[in-house]
C-alpha cells in the first residue's frame, strides 16, 4: 500500500479519531485510490450541425483499443461516397447499434436495427487497396452506436470478414446507452464505463478478458498533443494541421510531428497515415452533411474545409466520386428514408 494510505489508514484505526475526521480521512483515502487506480482514456468530443441535423461524435481511445460513441439525427451515411483505404488492416469494428439502423447492400444483405451488436472486418468497413468489398449504409433519427475497434486476435474466435450479429445486442447496447451525456472531463468515467462493456463482452465469448484489463490510467505521455486536438474537434480535423495543433497545445512545430508520429504509431490509429486519414474523413463529413435537409451543397463545401463549391467537386472527381450534388440526390432519395 502507499505510504500516504497507510497514513490514511492508521488514522481511521485511531481511538481518539473523531467521526468528522473518520468521514474526511476516508474521503482522502476514496479520492487517492480514484486518482491512482481509476480506469482512464484519452476521450475528445466534437459536434456540428447540417440545415436541422446533427452529429455528436466521441472518440476515446487507449493503446490496444479505440471506441467511437455516435449520436446524430437527420443524416445518412453510406459507404459508396466514401474513398476506400489504400492499406490494410488487422483490425476488427464490433458495432453496437442502441438505436437506428445499419443495411448492407452486397456481398451481405444483413440489416441490423438497435438494440443490436454485429462484427465487421475494418478492411470490409474502409475498403482495403483501393477497393470496396462490402457495401452498406447506417441511418435513424436517433442514430446512437457505440463502434469499437481492436485487433482481430483478442477476439475469442477466430473471424474472417463479417458481418456477424452477436447474440448479446440487448444487454451491451443497454450498457453503451449509459454512455450518451456523460462528459468528457473524466476519462475515469469512460474507462469505467467502455471497462464493463467489455467484461460482458468477454463473459458472452465473444472477447478476450485481456481486453478489458487492458483499460489503464490515461497516457500522459500524450497530454499536450490531446489538448492540442481538442480546440479543432467541432471541425472533425476537417481543416487542421500540424501548425494549428503546434499552436494550441504550445508544442515546437518539430515536436508536433515527433509525438504525432509516436501517438499514430502507439494508438494504431488509421491504416493510411495523418493526412490520408484526414482526407478520407473529410469526405465521411461531407457525404454526411450532404445527406441533410436543408443543407446546401456550398453549406458543406464551407463545413467541411472545400473554400467552394467548385474545389469540393474537384475533390469528388479526383477520388472517383460523383458530383456533390448527384451525392445529395442520392442520400435524400426514397432509400434514404427507409
Amino acid at each position: 500500500m502507499p505510504v500516504r494510505l497507510e497514513r490514511a489508514a492508521a488514522l481511521t484505526r485511531a481511538p481518539l479519531a473523531s467521526p468528522q475526521i473518520l468521514r474526511a480521512t476516508r474521503r482522502t483515502i476514496s479520492a487517492i485510490r480514484q486518482a491512482c487506480f481509476a480506469p482512464g482514456v484519452l476521450v475528445l468530443r466534437a459536434r456540428n450541425r447540417f440545415g436541422e441535423a446533427f452529429i455528436e461524435s466521441t472518440l476515446a481511445i487507449e493503446r490496444t483499443f479505440s471506441a467511437l460513441y455516435i449520436h446524430r439525427s437527420g443524416l445518412t451515411f453510406d459507404v459508396r461516397f466514401v474513398p476506400p483505404s489504400g492499406g490494410r488492416s488487422e483490425r476488427v469494428h464490433l458495432f453496437v447499434m442502441c438505436q437506428g439502423e445499419f443495411s448492407f447492400r452486397a456481398p451481405s444483405t444483413a440489416r441490423f436495427v438497435g438494440p443490436s451488436a454485429f462484427i465487421l472486418s475494418e478492411d470490409a468497413f474502409e475498403g482495403a487497396e483501393g477497393r470496396r468489398t462490402t457495401t452498406f449504409r447506417s441511418h435513424g433519427s436517433p442514430f446512437v452506436l457505440l463502434d469499437l475497434l481492436f485487433h482481430r486476435d483478442l477476439l475469442a474466435r477466430p473471424f474472417e470478414t463479417g458481418p456477424l450479429r452477436l447474440d448479446v445486442g440487448d444487454r451491451v447496447a443497454e450498457r453503451a446507452s449509459e454512455l450518451l451525456g456523460i462528459g468528457t472531463e473524466d476519462s475515469a468515467v469512460w474507462g469505467g464505463k467502455l471497462r464493463v462493456i467489455l467484461e460482458e463482452l468477454a463473459s458472452e465469448g465473444v472477447v478476450r478478458p485481456e481486453l478489458a484489463r487492458s483499460i489503464r490510467e490515461s497516457d500522459r505521455r500524450f497530454a499536450r498533443l490531446w489538448s492540442g486536438l481538442t480546440p479543432v474537434a467541432n471541425r472533425f480535423f476537417a481543416l487542421t494541421t500540424l501548425d494549428e495543433i503546434s499552436e494550441t497545445s504550445r508544442l515546437s512545430l518539430r515536436q508536433v510531428g515527433r509525438e504525432m508520429s509516436a501517438f499514430l504509431q502507439a494508438f494504431q490509429f488509421g491504416v493510411g497515415g495523418w493526412r490520408n486519414e484526414m482526407r478520407r474523413l473529410r469526405f465521411k463529413i461531407a457525404q454526411l452533411g450532404l445527406s441533410a435537409e436543408g443543407a446546401t451543397v456550398a453549406d458543406v463545401a464551407r463545413a467541411t474545409g472545400y473554400g467552394s463549391t467548385e474545389a469540393m467537386a474537384r475533390a469528388f472527381r479526383e477520388a472517383g466520386l460523383p458530383s456533390p450534388s448527384a451525392v445529395r440526390a442520392a442520400l435524400r432519395g426514397p432509400e434514404a428514408a427507409l
